[in-house]
This record gives C-alpha cells, structure tokens and sequence, in this order.
C-alpha cells in the first residue's frame, strides 16, 4: 500500500491533503479522486456561490509529495469536451515521468553494478597475489573495519 495526497485546487486557493490516503495503486488513487470530484461537483452545484466548477481540480501527490495525477473536474463534468481541450490525461504524462525516471535509475544502477564488478575484480586480484604485498594489503582493511 502507498499512500497518496489529495490537494483540491479551485480558482481561489488549494487546499493541501495533508493525511493521505493508503491505496494499493495509482489506478486505485485515480478512482478516489473521480469519485470524490463527483460528490464535491453534487455539493457544489446547489450552492450558487460555487465558481466554476470547470476550474476544480485535484492533484495527486505520492508518498514522497511528487506529483503523479492531475484530474481536472471537467474530465467528469464534460468528458466529450475535456478529452478535445485535452487529449493527452495525466495518466499519460505521469506514465512518461515514471518511465523517464526509470530510466535514470537503470542507468544509475548499471553504473553502480559496473563499480561493484570492478571492486570485486581489483579485490580478486589482491587475494591471487602471492607475498607480504597482497597479506597486507588484505590485512589493512580488516584491521581498519574491526578498529570501526
């Protein structure tokens, strides 16, 4: 389970979500906030000092308070409109984050497991060395890790 914030955006101000919710998914996260913009849309529509309800949004933060959702309550009030003013959901664009993301991490890995291969070759190299040369430079770090 992960959790996830839920700020409600509107033209007047933003009301940050500052407990969270735990959900199993971002999909799961996705539904909350639908069915929340649509029960706040039924609230609002009987109060005539509402605003435009257009202009509502909520964002979705993760654990670590990165975005990963925008839903804009015109994707729920007018979906056939919403979907020419915006085509691309945020589903999308926070599908392109996370895979850049992954990406650097990959490569940040790859580089980390490169270092740890070239560590464990120079460490083999030491422990084949015959002599005082190779007994010694085994023994240093030992008594260095035992003196910590």
């Amino acid at each position: 389970m992960r959790r996830f914030y839920f700020d409600l955006v509107t033209p007047n101000q933003r009301d940050r979500d500052e407990l969270g919710i735990l959900l199993p998914s971002l999909d799961e996260a996705y539904l909350e906030a639908r069915r929340a913009a649509v029960e706040i849309s039924r609230e609002l529509l009987l109060n005539p000092c509402r605003g435009d309800l257009n202009s509502y949004r909520f964002e979705l933060f993760d654990q670590d308070r990165r975005l990963v959702l925008e839903l804009p309550f015109r994707e729920i009030l007018n979906p056939k409109e919403a979907a020419r003013v915006r085509p691309m959901s945020g589903v999308m664009q926070s599908l392109r984050r996370n895979m850049a993301r992954s990406r650097e991490l990959k490569a940040d890995l790859a580089a980390e497991f490169q270092e740890a291969r070239r560590s464990v070759s120079q460490a083999l190299t030491l422990l084949s060395r015959d002599g005082p040369v190779a007994d010694a430079a085994i023994a240093a770090p030992i008594s260095r890790a035992r003196e910590d």
